[in-house]
Formats: structure tokens, C-alpha cells, sequence
């Protein structure tokens, strides 16, 4: 989640870095929600996934937008 702080505050995290955070390897975010056992757990780590996804597409968003100032 780190990655997630320092995009924020630097914009110097690849996309791709940030979108792996959901679903890449065995220590991704949705594999620890899959492993949760509680109910409240599981809804916990739905907002956590969400506000990850939500990252990576405003992310995407600002490169864009810099990529079609060039």
C-alpha cells in the first residue's frame, strides 16, 4: 500500500506497479480478501480493492491527459 501513498504524493509510481497491488502473485490484495474468513473482513477489503482500482484509473487519466499535451 505503500505504493499507493507514494503515487499520491509524487506521481513517481508506474501504473502498472499500482494495478499489480489487485491481482498479481500470491500476495495481491484480492488473495488476501479471498483468505479473510469474517464477513466485515471481506467488506473491508472490497473498499480496499475499489480504492486501489479507483487509483489506477486516475492514474491512467493523468497520463493520458500529459501524453495528449505533448
Amino acid at each position: 500500500m505503500n505504493y499507493c501513498w507514494e503515487y499520491i504524493e509524487k506521481k513517481n509510481v508506474r501504473g502498472d506497479d499500482l494495478y499489480e497491488l489487485i491481482g498479481a502473485e500470491d500476495d495481491n490484495i484480492v488473495y488476501l480478501q479471498a483468505e479473510a474468513e469474517e464477513e466485515k473482513d471481506i467488506r473491508i477489503w472490497d473498499c480496499v480493492i475499489d480504492s486501489v482500482a479507483l487509483l489506477v484509473e486516475r492514474h491512467m487519466k493523468y497520463i493520458m491527459n500529459n501524453y495528449l499535451k505533448l
